[in-house]
């Protein structure tokens, strides 16, 4: 019984071994998520510019064919494909600069889901230092559980040797 609790601290403590290594498998994994997620940002970082600088060239041909047009000297079919040119740049710019706002936060995400699997990890070095201080313990336990059967066998037989001393006195 007393050799059970010995066992079940060491399955115990093979169980917090076995989740500390799965939650520094977790933090390897929640580090590529967040060198992914760095590389996404900086893509859409990038878009954002070229983005920025199409939609300023559809807009300035708008704005001049707006003017020639005007004047009398485009059909107002060129203003109209120059204008849906610039809203469609427009839709461009505003998609890059959203998709690098949402790269940010998921950036942001990935960095906490990393910090999370590092407590993880400390969390579970910490349940293998206890489980495994509970082998010694138990251990204990067991050496004290079994110390009083031994002291009531030297007691009793101590005092079978005093009977049979008292009995040979006897005689």
């Amino acid at each position: 019984e007393e050799s059970g609790a010995v066992e079940a601290a060491r399955r115990t403590t093979a169980l917090s071994q076995s989740q500390a290594a799965a939650a520094q498998h977790a933090v390897a994994v929640a580090q590529a998520a967040v060198a992914a997620a760095r590389a996404q940002l900086s893509a859409a970082q990038a878009a954002v510019p070229a983005a920025q600088d199409a939609l300023r060239k559809a807009e300035l041909d708008r704005d001049r064919n707006a003017g020639l047009a005007r004047d009398g000297y485009v059909p107002a079919s060129t203003l109209d494909a120059a204008a849906a040119a610039a809203a469609r740049a427009r839709g461009t710019y505003d998609a890059a600069v959203a998709q690098s706002a949402n790269a940010r936060a998921a950036l942001s995400m990935a960095e906490a889901a990393l910090a999370q699997q590092r407590a993880n990890v400390v969390a579970a070095g910490s349940g293998t230092a206890a489980s495994a201080a509970q082998i010694p313990i138990a251990q204990a336990k067991t050496s004290e559980a079994a110390a009083p059967a031994r002291v009531a066998n030297k007691q009793n037989a101590a005092y079978a040797a005093s009977s049979q001393a008292d009995a040979l006195a006897a005689q």
